[in-house]
């Protein structure tokens, strides 16, 4: 009977064992997937700005406000699926809410058959360059993840300490530098 039990501990812990393995290999798998469905939701989002600043007409104009308006939704989908609770990733929320709201409150004002004032396109503008820089910032991260100096566990499981210790100091200056950036970008005011 000893032996019957030892041997149904030894299967019962390798199975438990592996059962956690597939379980961390998901959800790392999800965080990646999460990742890197913002970094090209954010890219979309850079793209379409850009577009948005060239466009000649409202019609124009209007369509592409759409797009940033609902890439900037998606990303904030997936931005939302990250194991990281920092300051940072809060500001980029609140900086993909603002960009959504306002690209939608443009759009809205470009069907109703307005052009763009250069106030607005000024904003744009200044939007553009947040989105370019949390776009390289959000692709460092994703080198450091996919080097194997930063570790979706660590993050998850140790949360801010871990990230400041474990992200190069390329992207934690990049980090600070976007909530620099998004602190004056909180000053935006617009009819919407």
């Amino acid at each position: 009977i000893t032996i019957v039990l030892v041997i149904a501990i030894i299967v019962m812990g390798v199975m438990l064992y592996n059962q956690r393995n597939k379980y961390a290999i998901t959800t790392e798998n999800t965080y990646n997937l999460a990742l890197y469905e913002l970094v090209d939701y954010i890219n979309d989002v850079e793209n379409y700005l850009a577009k948005s600043m060239i466009s000649s007409s409202a019609e124009q104009g209007s369509e592409t406000l759409m797009h940033v308006w609902r890439e900037a939704n998606l990303a904030q989908v997936y931005l939302s699926q990250l194991p990281i609770s920092t300051n940072e990733l809060s500001s980029t929320a609140k900086f993909l809410n603002q960009v959504s709201d306002y690209s939608y409150s443009l759009s809205r004002k470009a069907i109703g058959g307005e052009n763009l004032s250069q106030e607005d396109l000024n904003n744009i503008k200044q939007l553009h360059t947040y989105s370019l820089d949390l776009e390289n910032t959000l692709n460092q991260l994703s080198t450091d993840l996919n080097s194997g100096r930063i570790k979706w566990n660590e993050l998850r499981d140790e949360g801010t300490k871990a990230f400041a210790t474990q992200v190069s100091s390329i992207t934690k200056d990049s980090f600070s530098n976007l909530e620099e950036n998004f602190h004056e970008y909180a000053g935006l005011i617009y009819d919407g």
